[in-house]
């Protein structure tokens, strides 16, 4: 990324303080032993840097940095260091530090200009527009559907019958879709997407499960600082073979809150409406009352310890008021998830 720049420090400390090339020749105890011997930190943290120990490497500069405040060059190693490490805030605290230090030379200041200038046209986004479409196929076969004995009997009002002539032993259901999003980059922290997809569900013989599914969603992302949010609605509405239809319509918001690396905490809402239609089922004067609002609300932690351990927590609670009055589910307790 910086390859050009690197190579000239790298140049630069070469030539100032001849280091030759030489893997773990120098340890850390040769360094606890001399701190401040400049040349010996200076060829441990090369080695350091090019066995890929990066943490190692920035610790040797930023101690020698402190010991030596007006060496510009040993600035300039830290920064390619932070820029391989692509640590933004102390890079950003470090070129902060050198452009208000009257020790800082003209040519060092426009090395740094250099740098801000390719780190801004990083920054932006590669592409305003963006396009990418997800195609499925999923089959499904089901064994004995309508739970046909062995016999093909069943006992019944105390009489041994034969099951139903259309009853099912074997079907397979089988779903097509496909799902497009596309979305315009705003800026290097937010976005814009419009995502429209439609899922065909067929069965072999019977139409239970048949339905055409058309949803559509607009979201938008935002990264603020610790915060990240992306507040959304959708729609969707299935066309069912033996059911009635429903469309469905909503809104809501997710946000992510970075306490620091190892915990964040998560909270999310949503309001969405269903409405049936009453001509595509056969007990149409009750089809509307099985119309809906849908409130749910949650809020999480997710902590992880030990490099790759998790700890997800979550507090949700659902209230669905309905035209028939059906009973409010109550909240639903905090779930426990632990991934190791």
């Amino acid at each position: 990324m910086y390859q050009k720049f690197n190579s000239i420090i790298i140049s630069i400390l070469v030539m100032l303080f001849s280091i030759k090339s030489s893997l773990a020749e120098i340890t850390f105890q040769d360094i606890l032993e001399n701190p401040s011997d400049l040349e010996m930190n200076l060829k441990y943290a090369s080695e350091q840097e090019a066995l890929g120990r990066y943490k190692s490497t920035l610790t040797t500069l930023e101690r020698l940095n402190m010991l030596y405040p007006v060496n510009t060059d040993i600035k300039l190693y830290l920064i390619s260091i932070l820029l391989k490490m692509d640590s933004a805030v102390k890079l950003q605290l470090m070129i902060e530090t050198m452009l208000q230090d009257p020790n800082t030379t003209k040519e060092t200041r426009d090395y740094i200009e250099e740098i801000l200038q390719t780190i801004r046209e990083q920054s932006k986004p590669d592409a305003k527009w963006f396009a990418y479409a997800d195609i499925n196929y999923m089959q499904t076969d089901h064994s004995n559907i309508d739970g046909i004995s062995k016999t093909g009997n069943l006992f019944a009002s105390d009489n041994i019958q034969a099951f139903a002539s259309d009853s099912l032993r074997y079907d397979k259901t089988y779903s097509r879709g496909s799902v497009v999003t596309v979305g315009k980059n705003l800026s290097a922290n937010s976005a814009i997407s419009l995502t429209a997809g439609l899922s065909i569900n067929t069965q072999n013989k019977g139409i239970l499960n048949e339905n055409d599914v058309v949803s559509t969603s607009v979201s938008y992302s935002k990264i603020s600082g610790k915060h990240m949010s992306i507040p959304y609605i959708f729609y969707s509405r299935p066309n069912e073979r033996s059911a009635a239809d429903v469309s469905t319509r909503g809104i809501g918001f997710n946000n992510s809150y970075s306490v620091d690396k190892n915990n964040s905490i998560t909270y999310s809402a949503s309001a969405s409406s269903s409405i049936y239609n009453k001509v595509a089922r056969k007990e149409s004067e009750l089809a509307d009352d099985a119309n809906n609002d849908i409130y749910t609300i949650s809020v999480g932690n997710n902590y992880t310890f030990l490099g790759k351990n998790l700890i997800s927590t979550k507090f949700s609670y659902l209230e669905k008021d309905a035209d028939n009055n059906f009973a409010s589910p109550r909240p639903i307790p905090s779930l426990l998830r632990i991934f190791l």
